[in-house]
């Protein structure tokens, strides 16, 4: 048993290394570095097609479309502000969408 342990985690470092070589942008050594990025450039691209379709656009309208927690869907907020796509906060109203389809 512990024999097999030690091939699973020799297994694991060596696609580590790999993914390594491969991203060149590993943070902190984890697998949800490399992960994580691209599904949240998936999850952005939707937000724009979400959001170009509604006059405003709000954490908790996120929150439902995409079935995600508050964190994430007020980083996507952050993330669509810098591209210009929504604008500022303004308190707890939602925000305004400025570019439509």
């Amino acid at each position: 048993m512990q024999n097999e342990f030690s091939k699973i985690e020799k297994l694991l470092e060596e696609i580590l290394v790999e993914i390594k070589k491969v991203s060149g942008n590993l943070k902190n050594n984890t697998l949800s570095s490399v992960i994580i990025p691209e599904a949240e450039e998936k999850l952005y691209k939707q937000a724009i097609k979400l959001i170009t379709e509604h006059e405003s656009v709000s954490a908790t309208l996120l929150q439902r479309k995409f079935r995600i927690g508050y964190a994430s869907s007020a980083r996507l907020l952050d993330k669509l502000e810098k591209g210009k796509f929504i604008g500022p906060a303004n308190g707890a109203k939602p925000r305004k969408v400025l570019k439509k389809k």
